[in-house]
């Protein structure tokens, strides 16, 4: 197996590692930069600000981003500076940071376009020149902070060690001298090896083996010879100790006061033996035994007092001395509670001594701020919550509807119960008829005890008495099953509304956690303009709308690139040097205007210049350069919209030279494709001379819509309801043409077209019916009115959106799933062709269709199962359908209605009377003859086809019938009537 990586793989692995820091990290770490730096004169957060500043300078470093790196690290050392009060122009030093922060957010953003972006040089120069004053202060104030705790060890610690040695009297036992004598040993070299004195442990060594070997007596005056020669070397370290101070220090012997930071030693004590020590006695279980208990805590007291003792840490000895009080007084569980009440103290007087700034900050009266409670949730997480609830919804759709369906099928059931109960009263005459009856046909023998009783001393019963009987109750039983039906419905209704209200409260709560302030991303754009004004001695100030708008995070982060390319084209292509400008008569300093705004469920952006705008006669000669356009057309022949399309094209631009802002053709490019997979549309609007407007529109990432459904043929499509102004009757329509192209809607002229001409439909119309309906829509060029052929209703329905699989048009907006499992497409006005669309209208009158409010059809068919489905093929397209079971049945329709009846549709086969038998009477009455009559039977054989021919029949269809035949030939009887 290779051990080399290929550069293809490593250099995928490293962009994609970019774009993880940019779109993920870099955000979080410069927005943690910039509070702290706006917080700077309160209580600035400098754990915060220094860990975004590391982690930047990391992060930049996996990113392949060196000068970033670099930038970050030298920024961090300033802010450590601040933080340690080691820089005395403070004001001057923020200065730096804030050129520092603006520099990072210009990096970050060009970092996007360009691979090898570039900081500036200067600044980094700056900020390493104040850094190492930082570092020089350090190690001074650390130099100073170490020989004073070396000279109080040695002066103090070490001497009073000396002295018990001293007063020790050579006739004390010799067991309390051995102690003693070994004491000094261990103490003498653990002051040696923490201070890394050689000579301190190298002199005590040969003690340990004087004591082994030795008279006891012997070794304490070894001992003492030993403490004499060793106060000699103390005294001449501690001299040449504090020369090699003096040497670092200021000519003029001027010291900075520092902040009462820890050196090293005291932090690493501190950080990790006192932390081991408190963790030890935290772990101790509350069921140990209380011997053990009791030895854990009186070692924690002697380590304790020990570390309190060698680093002068009397805070350390004070806190821990209640403790041994309370070992001796209280039982083993209240001591271990009350020494982990202890602990919690030490370790927040800990904090405070090693971070003294911020124990002051906690003294300063501050204002009282509510801390939010938060988390990070990954983003593909909260899209399957989100996904989740989506489909909770939709099926709590299917749930109304079966709801529906049971309330229905209840309300049919209390029908029928009702029509039983005269079929009861009956049944319960006939039963005591038949009592009377046995009464009245004479004497019986009960039993085999041979009593005779009389008709009216015994009742006596037949079987039929007990079939009666039994068809009751079970009319009864119906009843009771019929009353819990009502109950049930009555609880599910209930229940299904509490669920409808708490998961539109939970879809609210989830689609709210996506959404985020427009100014986070455009706040980012301030400083990208002022380093901008800087490098290329422009003066632009960027004006931010629309702050307040709330967009989906995860649209508003894929809208940074797109953006930060059109606000480099807006500084460098549209607006002018101060000189031009100047000379156009212009202020000084130039705008651009970024905006943003929801309508009608789309995202709205514009970004708009006051500069030099697109001089379409150079972007002509450029593209004829190119051979973009034909060189025998002239400038005149093209629209501005096709000259202005062509800057969006690869590889085309008309700057002169390539920098690190323009001239490489690919910016507008990019904004084009990055914004048609967004599912938006790009517009330009320019004037030579005043400025230009790029307009962005996106659909928003909304599941839960109010959705208007609509009829068109036999389709059903979705409008959303807030794109709707107004819906009209066909009838109602004020025409202002012949043609019928446009009408007056509120004083305006409104084109008006169908709106199956504004889609494609490969697939032939089924039938064509005159539109009943007019809708009034809001789209991206307009009003529009276009016509369907109904309106079913509205609904807050979920909106899926399709995925990339293939280019799915600018009018889909995706599709949403009905409670009877039919997927709708949902069509977005601001997508649709509209220019295109006018255009193709006929101007001829149009064709005769057939209006459905005066087709009525009847259908005599005996199966159950056809006679459905030829009603709903048939009432799906607008038409007024009659069903009959048989001949006879279908006679007596067509006697009652007389001449309202347009077309029949037959079986042949049926009761009573057969489809032949109908025909005949139809073609021999006066008012029917001219009805035409369709056949529909699985006899499709010439003998029966060729009767009902010869019988009148003007249609003959064969089972199983086919929709699409079936209609069209409907549709060509009932319009050749």
């Amino acid at each position: 197996m290779s051990s080399q990586l290929d550069p293809a793989i490593l250099a995928a692995i490293t962009q994609e590692a970019r774009q993880c820091f940019l779109d993920e990290d870099a955000p979080e770490y410069l927005q943690a930069l910039t509070e702290g730096f706006d917080n700077r004169y309160g209580s600035p957060d400098f754990t915060s600000i220094l860990r975004a500043a590391h982690s930047l300078k990391g992060g930049a470093g996996l990113a392949a981003l060196p000068s970033l790196q670099e930038l970050a690290h030298k920024l961090e050392d300033v802010l450590q500076g601040i933080q340690q009060n080691q820089i005395e122009e403070i004001d001057s030093a923020w200065t730096l940071v804030e050129s520092a922060i603006n520099e990072i957010a210009f990096v970050l953003t060009q970092a996007r376009t360009v691979d090898d972006v570039v900081a500036d040089g200067n600044l980094i120069a700056a900020l390493e020149v104040l850094g190492n004053s930082v570092a020089t202060n350090q190690i001074t104030s650390q130099s100073q902070d170490n020989n004073n705790f070396l000279e109080k060890a040695l002066t103090q610690d070490l001497e009073a060690c000396f002295v018990n040695v001293e007063e020790l009297p050579e006739d004390a036992p010799e067991i309390l001298i051995k102690q003693c004598l070994e004491s000094f040993i261990d103490e003498c070299t653990f002051l040696g090896e923490t201070l890394n004195l050689t000579w301190l442990v190298e002199n005590v060594a040969p003690l340990s083996s004087v004591l082994a070997e030795s008279a006891i007596l012997e070794s304490l005056l070894f001992t003492k010879e030993i403490i004499s020669l060793l106060r000699n070397q103390r005294d001449s370290y501690l001299l040449e100790q504090g020369n090699r101070v003096a040497e670092k220090l200021e000519p003029e012997g001027e010291v900075a006061v520092a902040t009462s930071v820890p050196n090293t030693l005291v932090i690493n004590a501190l950080t990790n033996d006192l932390e081991s020590s408190l963790t030890t006695v935290e772990e101790i279980p509350e069921d140990a035994p209380e011997i053990l208990i009791q030895q854990c805590l009186e070692n924690f007291v002697e380590e304790c007092t020990f570390l309190g003792e060698t680093l002068n840490l009397v805070w350390l000895i004070e806190m821990v001395a209640p403790l041994t009080m309370a070992i001796v007084d209280l039982e083993a569980q209240e001591a271990l509670s009350f020494a982990q009440e202890v602990i919690k103290q030490l370790r927040t007087k800990r904090e405070q001594y090693l971070n003294p700034q911020a124990a002051t900050e906690t003294l300063t009266p501050q204002v009282e701020k509510t801390a939010l409670a938060q988390i990070r949730i990954p983003l593909q997480n909260l899209e399957g919550v989100t996904n989740n609830v989506e489909e909770l919804i939709l099926i709590q759709g299917r749930l109304f509807l079966q709801q529906t369906q049971l309330k229905q099928a209840n309300q049919r059931l209390r029908s029928l119960t009702r029509q039983f109960e005269p079929l009861r009263e009956q049944i319960q005459n006939l039963y005591n008829q038949l009592a009377i009856e046995s009464i009245a046909g004479g004497n019986s023998t009960f039993g085999n005890n041979n009593l005779e009783f009389d008709s009216l001393e015994l009742d006596r019963y037949t079987e039929l008495h007990s079939s009666l009987q039994t068809f009751q109750e079970l009319m009864l039983q119906i009843q009771e099953t019929r009353t819990d039906l009502d109950l049930v419905n009555q609880e599910v209704t209930e229940d299904l509304e509490q669920v409808e209200k708490n998961l539109g409260t939970l879809y609210t709560k989830v689609t709210e956690s996506r959404l985020v302030p427009f100014r986070i991303l455009a706040q980012r754009f301030i400083p990208q303009i002022q380093t901008l004004n800087r490098r290329y001695q422009k003066s632009v100030h960027l004006e931010i709308q629309g702050q307040d708008t709330l967009v989906d995070q995860v649209l508003l982060e894929q809208l940074q690139t797109p953006l930060t390319h059109l606000l480099n084209n807006a500084f460098d292509h549209g607006i002018e040097s101060p000189e031009e400008r100047q000379k156009h008569h212009k202020s000084e300093t130039s705008a651009i205007a970024l905006d943003a705004k929801v309508n009608n469920n789309q995202l709205v952006i514009k970004i708009q210049d006051d500069g030099r705008g697109i001089d379409l006669e150079k972007v002509y000669q450029r593209a004829k350069e190119r051979g973009i356009c034909p060189s025998d057309r002239e400038f005149n022949q093209f629209s501005s919209e096709e000259i202005i399309n062509w800057i969006f094209l690869p590889d085309f631009s008309t700057a002169s030279q390539v920098t690190d802002l323009s001239g490489r053709g690919m910016g507008l490019d990019i904004v084009r494709t990055q914004i048609r997979k967004l599912r938006g549309n790009l517009q330009v609007q320019t004037q030579f001379g005043q400025g230009t407007t790029f307009t962005i529109k996106l659909p928003l990432n909304l599941s839960l819509m109010s959705l208007l459904l609509t009829q068109v043929q036999n389709r059903i499509l979705a409008i959303p309801s807030n794109s709707v102004k107004e819906t009209l009757l066909y009838s109602e329509l004020d025409w202002t043409t012949s043609e019928k192209t446009a009408i007056n809607w509120h004083q305006k002229t409104v084109s008006i077209v169908s709106l199956a001409s504004l889609l494609p439909c490969p697939r032939s119309l089924l039938v064509s019916v005159q539109a009943k309906v007019a809708i009034v829509l809001e789209t991206a060029l307009g009003e529009l009115a276009i016509l369907v052929d109904s309106l079913l209703g509205e609904d807050q329905l979920i909106v899926k959106p399709f995925d990339d699989t293939i280019p799915i048009p600018a009018y889909l907006a995706g599709c949403t799933i009905l409670g009877t499992g039919e997927v709708i497409p949902v069509i977005l006005p601001q997508g649709l062709e509209i220019k295109s669309a006018v255009a193709n209208i006929p101007v001829s009158i149009p064709s005769p269709t057939l209006s459905s409010q005066s087709s009525t059809i009847l259908i005599a068919e005996d199966s159950v199962a056809t006679r459905r489905m030829l009603e709903k093929i048939l009432s799906a397209v607008g038409y007024q359908v009659i069903v009959c079971r048989d001949g006879q049945e279908a006679l007596d329709v067509l006697d009652q209605h007389q001449t309202r009846i347009d077309l029949v549709l037959s079986d042949i086969e049926m009761p009573r009377v057969n489809g032949f038998e109908l025909l005949q009477k139809i073609r021999s009455h006066p008012v029917w003859e001219e009805i035409p009559v369709v056949m529909a039977t699985s006899r499709t054989g010439d003998r029966h086809r060729q009767q009902a021919m010869d019988l009148g029949a003007t249609g003959y269809l064969g089972k199983p019938i086919q929709p699409q035949e079936l209609l069209e030939k409907v549709e060509s009887l009932l319009l050749n009537r």
